[in-house]
């Protein structure tokens, strides 16, 4: 004893104590590193620490050991003999539980929250409330030091001014993904591909960058035709945002979706949205029916247009072209963005939708000459990321994630 306290100093109690102590650092090291994978993935895990509190113990004792056991056994034909098959059978049972239960945990609500980069101020707060909470030397407060991640939680920017819209073209490789917000509304342009893999970028890009703007509203979705590379991820979305009204081009089936016509138009918080194409006797369906839309802020002018090819960019009326941002049409292809439709439009920028070293090798080099020519400058986002476009009255502002997010092993464009 110990002045008037028993001390158990079995070896159970020192292994109880260690397990504790193991538990303890465990739980310490997956809160500790939550702001930096806030930075680098965008989304953190809040029920991580409690899996890995026991999955860590679990694949360390149980799993590993089991599978390392079956390999040897099985090396040595008179022990793979006697006990090769029920031990690699107990490996291999052991092994399906455990993604059983790793997939139930991750398909909860809690598996993975997507969040808003955080910025410079919300960042050190996190990592200063990690240092705080470092148990050598305790510092006073410690206990509080958690309180300083809440302010990851909070949205990074603010939704635009009234007058204003933002767009944001993300990188889902070689498809097409547009988000388009205003100050209280927002609509999703195309949602990217899937593959049969299971790949999704509905789920894995185009959900997450909406729900990390911690808004919850999503007012339309457009889709401009029914090529994989821009519907394949849309009924993930639909199955997000369900209340969403859903446009499409007139070759999309399976959907329940109103058909874009020439003509449709609707404002939005002082910004005005036109449907330029396809009119409604169009025949072609595929590329040339995808829908056109045109979108005005303060004066100045947005066009995303599909995968229209030579014939729909000749039906197009040629008095309403004219714009300052224009999303090439199908990801730059020779087929598309013909002369007199680049000089029609004479856009500042043209963003080119396009996975990095795709096997079309878009954009072709005449489509960069044509553009180039007129004076836009051109932004891939297989090269420089997701492109975002301000407008309003104040002018055009386009960054790229690339340029705001650089990184030292970054490979240099």
């Amino acid at each position: 004893s110990e002045g008037n306290t028993l001390v158990d100093k079995s070896p159970g109690h020192r292994l109880a104590q260690a397990a504790c102590n193991v538990a303890r650092l465990q739980w310490s090291i997956s809160w500790a590193l939550l702001p930096l994978v806030a930075v680098f993935f965008g989304e953190v895990s809040l029920v991580g620490p409690a899996v890995n509190l026991l999955a860590i113990p679990w694949f360390s004792f149980v799993l590993v050991p089991a599978a390392l056991a079956s390999t040897v056994v099985c090396s040595q034909p008179w022990l793979a003999a006697l006990v090769g098959v029920p031990l690699v059978h107990l490996a291999g049972v052991l092994a399906d539980c455990t993604v059983t239960v790793l997939h139930a945990c991750a398909a909860t609500a809690w598996s993975a929250v997507q969040i808003a980069p955080p910025g410079a101020f919300a960042l050190a707060l996190a990592l200063g409330g990690v240092v705080l909470a470092l148990p050598r030397p305790p510092l006073p407060g410690r206990r509080f030091a958690w309180l300083a991640l809440l302010p990851l939680a909070l949205p990074l920017g603010t939704a635009p001014p009234p007058g204003t819209v933002r767009l944001t073209l993300l990188d889902v490789g070689q498809g097409l993904a547009v988000i388009v917000a205003t100050h209280g509304h927002r609509l999703i342009y195309d949602a990217g591909p899937r593959y049969p893999s299971g790949y999704d970028s509905g789920a894995s890009v185009v959900v997450p960058a909406l729900r990390s703007a911690r808004r919850f509203d999503l007012d339309s979705v457009i889709v401009s035709h029914g090529d994989n590379d821009h519907a394949g991820g849309v009924r993930r979305v639909l199955d997000e945002f369900p209340r969403a009204r859903l446009l499409a081009g007139p070759d999309v089936v399976g959907l329940p979706a109103e058909r874009c016509v020439q003509g449709q138009r609707w404002l939005w918080d002082g910004v005005e949205f036109a449907i330029l194409h396809p009119p409604l006797d169009f025949e072609p369906r595929g590329n040339n029916s995808s829908c056109v839309l045109r979108i005005v802020a303060g004066g100045h002018v947005v066009l995303i247009a599909g995968d229209i090819e030579a014939l729909a960019e000749r039906a197009l009326p040629q008095e309403r072209l004219r714009a300052d941002v224009v999303v090439v049409p199908h990801h730059g292809s020779a087929t598309s963005s013909t002369a007199a439709f680049v000089a029609a439009t004479r856009p500042v920028y043209a963003l080119v939708s396009a996975g990095f070293g795709n096997r079309w090798g878009f954009p072709s080099r005449v489509v960069r000459g044509r553009w180039a020519e007129v004076g836009a400058a051109m932004l891939v986002t297989g090269d420089v990321g997701a492109v975002t476009v301000a407008l309003g009255p104040d002018g055009v502002t386009v960054s790229s994630e690339r340029a705001r997010w650089r990184h030292y092993w970054d490979a240099h464009p």
